[in-house]
């Protein structure tokens, strides 16, 4: 799956779990400004809570038997480099997908940016005048007064002096100097990004509304109800804001009237503090994951990661047009990342999208050094061959190091899923001309969507690292006890 991809999910599923909490239980509730803070909390736990991957550290499962016993070797009779794949060009709709999603977002966008400019372009023309720190524009037109920022639009046929006209102020008073609009904005960014999201849509709605509380609650210091909601019904039967709707079977209207003559919320403090443990088990579930704890070699040592093809030679490519050389520097990146936890340093023949020569990969193990060499591909299923799946070890018999190649492809075997690995005997150049043990190790198949799954994922991808890692350990500890 698509790393944008899940993360879209992984929002979707954080967000609506938080939303949950609030529907049940602080929804029509007298405590706006906490519910106004948690919406906004909503929408900050869905942006980021899915980019945080914290792990913590399990006892290890039992150790699998330092006895590695070199495993059968299929030989494929041939002694030729791995031979590069030619790279095939395909149309590959997944990179559509991300220009198509935030082209949609800026489409959702453009309406508000347009309404923004109106604003602007009426407050030019208006008379204005400043009070109190606040511009307050003198309009006709029929949905005045509203207020944006620090403007307030006045309707010129409405009495300031008048008690309905100081309600009407007051309320919109509350709206500027509570800062509403600072959530309007930031909400309408986030729902054009996060469009696909529903949850986001309803955080809007309901923020909307909260604000509405707040400034209803604002406008009737004298706690007269009664005529504050008359204000309100004359002006939705006046029709002086055409543009309300009624999502969900509530007339926004309707919810402003009940919120006016509710009774203090009950229990108050603990639906506030229920929030903590709900947004603590939110982060466990979908942040936090177990890791076992690593079993570092004793002695460090250092080996040679090889992504292989590269530059003008991109390997297999499947109908995606994804190309083996990406997938296998994702690899090899995320050893080079992992080893030093293993006590280990791992030297890339590759680290970006260049071409060393197969000859400067096998040398580099003496040059640098090393106790091992492990060269990164992926198979690929061709028309008259059987198809197959998971993973297949090299190792060459024409190197002088073929007996450790083969515990070493053995303890990787050992620690990946052996059911579905294969180790293979091929007289591969990067293998029979290095000085240190080696293997090929093909990470899948590039046409199995699973595989190609579990190196873009990264968490995945780490997994599949830790265990070739951990073969590494074992095939040391191997060699160190004897």
């Amino acid at each position: 799956m698509p790393p944008f991809l899940l993360y879209l999910l992984r929002s979707i599923a954080m967000s609506g779990l938080l939303y949950s909490y609030y529907h049940i239980s602080l929804r029509n509730t007298r405590m706006h400004m906490f519910n106004r803070a948690y919406l906004l909390f909503i929408v900050l736990a869905g942006m980021l809570l899915p980019l945080l991957h914290i792990s913590w550290y399990v006892a290890p499962a039992q150790q699998a038997t330092q006895l590695v016993h070199a495993l059968n070797i299929v030989n494929t009779g041939t002694d030729e480099p791995l031979q590069a794949i030619a790279a095939t060009h395909s149309f590959n709709w997944i990179n559509l997908l991300l220009p198509l999603y935030f082209a949609i977002g800026l489409l959702i966008l453009i309406p508000s940016i347009r309404k923004i400019q109106q604003l602007y372009r009426i407050k030019r023309h208006a008379p204005t005048a400043f009070e109190n720190g606040i511009l307050i524009v003198t309009t006709t037109i029929q949905q005045a007064p509203f207020s944006f920022l620090n403007n307030l639009f006045w309707n010129n046929v409405i009495d300031r002096h008048s008690p309905e006209g100081q309600r009407i102020m007051a309320h919109e008073l509350t709206h500027i100097r509570q800062r509403h609009s600072i959530d309007r904005l930031i909400i309408e960014l986030v729902t054009a990004l996060f469009w696909i999201n529903p949850i986001m849509w309803l955080v809007r709605k309901e923020l909307a509304l909260v604000h509405e509380f707040l400034a209803d609650e604002a406008a009737i210091p004298d706690n007269d109800t009664g005529a504050f909601a008359a204000m309100l019904l004359r002006a939705h039967l006046g029709n002086k804001y055409p543009g309300i709707i009624q999502p969900f079977f509530y007339s926004p209207v309707k919810r402003r009237l009940l919120m006016l003559h509710k009774t203090n919320t009950s229990f108050r403090l603990m639906r506030m503090l229920a929030v903590l443990p709900l947004a603590a088990a939110t982060t466990l579930l979908f942040s936090f994951s177990p890791k076992e704890k690593v079993h570092p070699i004793a002695t460090k040592i250092t080996i040679i990661v090889d992504a292989g093809h590269g530059g003008q030679d991109a390997g297999g490519v499947n109908t995606n047009g994804q190309q083996e050389k990406e997938l296998t520097l994702l690899m090899a990146k995320e050893l080079v990342r992992l080893a030093p936890e293993y006590n280990i340093t791992a030297i890339p023949t590759r680290s970006g999208d260049d071409y060393p020569s197969l000859g400067e990969r096998a040398g580099l193990a003496a040059s640098a050094h090393a106790s091992m060499f492990l060269s990164l591909h992926m198979s690929k299923n061709e028309p008259a061959e059987t198809a197959h799946k998971g993973y297949e070890l090299y190792v060459s018999e024409k190197s002088p190091f073929y007996a450790n190649s083969r515990i070493l492809a053995s303890a990787i075997m050992q620690q990946l899923d052996a059911g579905k690995t294969t180790i293979k005997q091929k007289g591969l150049t990067v293998l029979k001309t290095n000085t240190v043990p080696g293997v090929l190790l093909e990470c899948g198949v590039i046409d199995n969507a699973a595989d190609v799954a579990t190196i873009t994922d990264p968490a995945e991808r780490e997994k599949i690292c830790r265990k070739i890692l951990s073969g590494i350990v074992t095939f040391r500890d191997v060699k160190d006890k004897k």
